[in-house]
Parts: C-alpha cells; structure tokens; sequence
C-alpha cells in the first residue's frame, strides 16, 4: 500500500486502517488495558451506500482501465504502420 523509506511512522496509518477495518471505530476509544481484555476480533462491515458506491468506483475504474488498453494498443497499431510505411 506506501512505500516504505524506513520510518516507522509510514506503516502507522496502515496499522489504523487495519484497525478499524478489524475492530470498529470503538477500538480508538478503548485504552491498551481494554484492549488485552476484549480482543474479539470482527471486521467492519460498511453499510450499504458505502458498499455501492465503491462497486461503482471500480466499474468506472475498469471502464476508464479498459478505455486506456484500447487507446495504447491503437498508438501502437499505429505506430508500428507508420514504421511500415517509411
């Protein structure tokens, strides 16, 4: 997900993510001692708006992916013509 320079601090925004994604956003209210004593772990499940509107960003993103393969692949149909005709 980031490219890593070193620093310990460029994984703690993973970690959060990871966290909430596991525990919820109650886990950031909890304190460590909390923590140890409950740690059941479940995934947040986002509600329905958020869920179809992410399967609509990836329906746009292959659209847009597709489009792109298709433009490349006609630049170089046309280049390689263009290298034929000299």
């Amino acid at each position: 997900m980031y490219l890593s320079s070193g620093s310990l601090n460029d994984t703690l925004p993973v970690r959060w993510v990871y966290q909430y994604r596991l525990y919820g956003k109650e886990r950031f209210f909890q304190t460590p001692k909390d923590y140890r004593k409950n740690p059941v772990r479940k995934f947040h499940t986002p509600s329905k708006e958020v869920e179809q509107n992410l399967e609509l960003k990836i329906k746009h993103l292959e659209m847009e992916l597709k489009y792109t393969k298709t433009l490349i692949a006609l630049v170089q149909k046309q280049e390689r013509t263009n290298k034929n005709t000299k």
